[in-house]
């Protein structure tokens, strides 16, 4: 997600400025739509910081998985060579290591590899 954009914000803050100064200067001018105007303003730009703020944090936190999933994969790699190096490729604790999606379609293909040249 991209952070909003601030034009529109800039816009009605140099809008704003303006007529809050008027507004405080003259005491005579009694209208909703000015208050409504300042307090609308002050409300976007709260909102737009804070979204901001939270895609900063979103693509913190994105970094962080990134980095920590190599870490996790050179451990996985780690762990089942250990594994195979303690227990070996026949033991039941690596083929129940090796039981997931990943080495299943390398059985998958290797079986169709199989087929393929047996067949005539």
């Amino acid at each position: 997600m991209k952070r909003k954009d601030p034009r529109l914000l800039n816009e009605c803050k140099d809008k704003v400025i303006p007529l809050f100064v008027a507004l405080s200067n003259e005491t005579h001018i009694e209208n909703p739509i000015f208050d409504e105007f300042i307090k609308a303003t002050d409300y976007y730009e709260n909102l737009t910081q804070e979204f901001n703020q939270m895609i900063t944090n979103v693509e913190s936190l994105n970094r962080q998985i990134d980095g920590h999933e190599k870490t996790l994969r050179d451990l996985k790699e780690r762990t089942r060579a250990a594994i195979i190096l303690y227990f070996g490729k026949n033991s039941d604790l690596y083929h129940s290591f090796m039981r997931s999606s990943e080495y299943n379609q390398q059985l998958k293909s290797k079986k169709a590899k199989e087929k393929k040249l047996k067949s005539p």
